[in-house]
């Protein structure tokens, strides 16, 4: 073996095992909690998902960031098509790991956009709001930015643009 191709070797390992799990989040995501998929769990905040989502949301770095989009997706889907598993999220910690790494102000990659959609999956329950609400005076710069960024542009387009 040549020096340095072990590296190499590493480096694709590790891209390959990231590429599955990127894969893997987005089949979730729209295989699981498709609209009108009779055979999704009722209780997939019973499986290690939220945990899985959890550690995904607290080491950024090194998941990177179109995992972590495709993770605050799968969170962002599963409390849309049933708001009632937040509580149980809730204890399991989820929402506060994820926004835990918003106010970290880790930005993941220029989908930062998509950290709207979790802020407001997390508000559809009152003690989520709550939460959001408290976090975000604490939310980095970078994420106001990317926000502002996203929505401003939208609130400037008219009714007959869309």
């Amino acid at each position: 073996m040549i020096i340095g191709e072990s590296s190499r070797h590493s480096d694709d390992q590790l891209y390959s095992q990231k590429k599955l799990i990127k894969v893997s989040l987005k089949a979730l995501g729209s295989a699981t909690y498709a609209p009108g998929n009779s055979t999704r769990s009722q209780r997939s905040h019973e499986s290690s998902l939220p945990a899985t989502l959890s550690l995904i949301f607290g080491n950024v770095d090194k998941f990177g960031g179109d995992i972590y989009y495709s993770a605050v997706t799968v969170m962002n889907e599963i409390i849309h098509k049933d708001p009632t598993c937040f509580p149980a999220l809730d204890d399991l910690g989820l929402p506060a790991a994820f926004l835990s790494s918003v106010v970290a102000g880790i930005l993941p990659s220029s989908k930062a956009t998509f950290v709207p959609n979790g802020l407001g999956a997390i508000c559809l329950n009152a003690k989520g709001l709550e939460a959001v609400n408290e976090a975000s005076a604490h939310f980095h710069q970078k994420y106001v930015t990317a926000m502002n960024d996203a929505i401003v542009p939208l609130a400037k387009l008219t009714y007959w643009e869309f």
